[in-house]
């Protein structure tokens, strides 16, 4: 396929994905369905070009613009066209020939700009150099802009952190993220599952922090990989493993995971468990519980047992009291997986964090009932806001006069894994621990059941 014709579709998904109404990933899964005719090559080369855009969409809208106040164009059109878009990160990210790039959007950008403007012109022209002043002179828009971050998140970040380790944290998401996976101990041993992926042509180093996690050394398709079929490996962030170390689940407890979703810590509690007790995954979405059961089966998983929040609450209550460790792995704003979702980048909005707080909070309230007395509630999430994470923790305390909080590293040092923190609170940086971005607050019930314990 022509490069015109290539770019043509990266402007045509990115047009479609740009005003963050959906997920990017959805965006060209669907696209990308309805134009079977497209080959693997070229889907790959779509998928990659559109997902750095996403990456870097506000450094290239500001570097666009500055080509077009350049070249003495005022006003800046609004909305930037996708084409010309598609080229500037073309041009200054992906490093392709200008002339190329240049002749293969010219047509489409003529078409999309108004009449007598000089694409090509303003094409060559794209500044490679330091931003404008006026942003420079801005450390939160200087950050937000050179790695496209919302302005809202890294004034949060900067007041917290610094400028300096914001701008390396900051970087750091805009990067492609390592990938590592969980060795099921029901099924081999982690020296046997290297040895079987390296059989396979698939080089692994340990992993940096979780007992159980291996690094790749490249990306791998999972299905082609007889490991994984036979369940010897899951997909799971060490960062995500982390998590559910922090429940020190052991054989014959009674543990739930309340937010299962696809079920990865789930999985990785039956194997901590030993496949022995009761584990009760929970979630709202019955085809991510479908999914599960699938995953359990291939894992050699017999303990679990899914709940439908939304159908089966009388079943959920039937669990008041009675769990050793509850998890709530809480929806969020997710800006800690950047790496892996940059989409997020597009559909975050500064109300965004507040509304999913309430719903963290009324999450923690009900699964916290689950809790017997002596038993471990631990809640986490996957981003980096305050508002989603020490907050709702700190309020959950404030009310919840039957619990109190015991230090996470403490926990994880038991297990071997020395972090550095000087927080009760497990917050993983990837810029610091090469994990994605998680918090998590451990609580222990310490009143006696059928007290009112929320005030």
């Amino acid at each position: 396929m022509k490069p015109a014709s290539l770019y043509g579709h990266i402007s045509e998904v990115y047009g479609i994905a740009s005003d963050g109404s959906r997920p990017a990933d959805l965006v060209i899964r669907e696209y990308f369905r309805a134009r079977r005719y497209l080959g693997s090559k070229e889907r790959r080369f779509i998928a990659d070009r559109f997902f750095g855009m996403v990456r870097h969409h506000v450094l290239i809208a500001a570097r666009l613009g500055q080509a077009f106040r350049g070249g003495g164009i005022a006003p800046v059109p609004v909305p930037l066209p996708a084409c010309a878009l598609v080229a500037a990160y073309a041009i200054l990210i992906a490093m392709d020939p200008v002339e190329t790039t240049i002749e293969a959007v010219a047509e489409s950008c003529r078409t999309a700009l108004p009449p007598g403007l000089d694409v090509e012109s303003i094409l060559r022209s794209l500044p490679a150099g330091e931003l404008p002043e006026a942003i420079r002179a801005d450390t939160v828009e200087h950050i937000a802009t050179l790695h496209s971050l919302p302005s809202s998140v890294v004034r949060e970040w900067v007041e917290r952190w610094g400028a300096a380790e914001t701008g390396r944290l900051a970087e750091v998401l805009n990067q492609q993220a390592p990938l590592s996976v969980r060795v099921n101990p029901l099924r081999c041993s982690v020296t046997q599952c290297r040895e079987s992926l390296a059989a396979a042509g698939v080089e692994t180093g340990p992993g940096d922090l979780a007992p159980a996690a291996l690094a790749l050394h490249r990306r791998v398709t999972l299905d082609s990989l007889g490991p994984y079929r036979d369940g010897w490996f899951e997909m799971q962030d060490e960062g995500s493993q982390l998590l559910s170390l922090l429940l020190e689940a052991t054989p014959g407890m009674t543990v739930v995971d309340a937010c299962a979703g696809g079920g990865g810590k789930t999985l990785h509690l039956a194997a901590l468990m030993q496949n022995t007790g009761s584990l009760t995954a929970i979630d709202t979405d019955e085809r991510k519980l479908e999914h599960l059961r699938m995953r359990v089966i291939r894992a050699g998983v017999s303990i679990v047992h899914t709940l439908s929040a939304r159908s089966q609450q009388s079943e959920i209550h039937g669990l008041d009291g009675r769990a050793d460790a509850v998890l709530v792995d809480a929806p969020c704003s997710g800006l800690g997986t950047l790496r892996r979702n940059p989409g997020l980048k597009l559909g975050f909005r500064p109300d965004l964090s507040a509304r999913l707080a309430a719903t963290q909070r009324q999450l923690l309230d009900a699964y916290a009932e689950l809790v017997k007395p002596g038993g471990r509630l631990v809640y986490s999430t996957c981003t980096l806001l305050r508002r989603e994470n020490e907050e709702i923790a700190e309020d959950f305390l404030h009310r919840a006069s039957g619990f109190s909080l015991i230090p996470a590293g403490e926990i994880l040092q038991r297990q071997g894994i020395d972090l550095d923190t000087n927080s009760p609170y497990l917050l993983l940086l990837p810029h610091r621990t090469t994990t994605d971005g998680f918090f998590a607050a451990v609580f222990t019930r310490r009143t006696v059941a059928g007290e009112s314990e929320f005030v």
